[in-house]
């Protein structure tokens, strides 16, 4: 039997959203140095919500759906889990949000070109093929439009041992974006800014419960933002931010 890519992903999310999670608690305690990373993003989307067509990708559950047509967007959510669809759609009916929750491919959606303003994804296009994902967003976001994403990077060893250790926890294409990848954004988009999160911060983690963390984590991150002002050091961070604009239409 030939092994297809997108078939396994989507069984793997489905068994994800049917169960309790469990295997992911081993990770769990690392997000807690993630806070900067995460206000970024939201923060970068909020301010472009006002009343504009939002579609995420990999919606899951449908949590930032909700987070997203609080800022104001009209919201718009697929994934390629039916068991992540379900769910996101029992939480729009129950909150009573205004959402198409559509269980689709992100690789090749059925959108029209310019459907949206916005894109956005939190730890989803490394799960994916990312040439093919640049130019569907690239195609479906009006000449105005922004996508902003949420990645895992894949260049620091320390990382990437940890990754092979838990192999439960995640699928066998994942792939953590490299520098070839963020390079790539040039070619589909006019503008394109990545922000570098979590290096030094991650020492903090073991102190995740003590009085002393957050001042810890302040000071580590702080020392974190100097060593990101260094070519090469920065791509040692554990995740970025990336917001693009303007996509390239020539390339849709």
């Amino acid at each position: 039997m030939n092994y297809n890519r997108l078939k396994a992903e989507e069984e793997f999310h489905d068994k994800r959203f049917a169960n309790d999670e469990r295997d992911r608690e081993v990770v769990g305690k690392f997000y807690s140095v993630n806070k900067s990373a995460k206000e970024t993003f939201y923060n970068t989307v909020k301010a472009l919500c006002d009343d504009k067509k939002l579609i995420e990708y990999g919606c899951a559950d449908g949590l930032n759906l909700e987070i997203f047509a609080k800022f104001g967007a009209n919201v718009t959510g697929i994934d390629i889990s039916g068991e992540g669809i379900k769910k996101s759609s029992e939480k729009m009916k129950t909150k009573k949000i205004n959402a198409e929750c559509i269980v689709m491919d992100v690789e090749k959606t059925i959108f029209n070109d310019n459907s949206f303003d916005i894109a956005a994804g939190m730890g989803i296009i490394h799960h994916l093929d990312i040439k093919k994902v640049y130019f569907e967003t690239s195609r479906i976001l009006n000449e105005n439009g922004h996508a902003i994403f949420f990645e895992p990077l894949g260049h620091n060893p320390l990382f990437n041992l940890f990754r092979k250790l838990t192999p439960k926890i995640r699928t066998k294409d994942e792939h953590p974006l490299i520098r070839k990848d963020l390079r790539m954004l040039k070619e589909y988009f006019n503008k394109v800014e990545i922000k570098y999160f979590s290096l030094l911060t991650l020492f903090a983690v073991p102190f995740r419960k003590r009085l002393f963390f957050k001042p810890l984590y302040n000071f580590l991150s702080t020392l974190d933002k100097f060593i990101f002002k260094i070519p090469y050091l920065k791509e040692w961070a554990w995740v970025a931010v990336i917001h693009v604009q303007n996509p390239i239409k020539s390339n849709s």
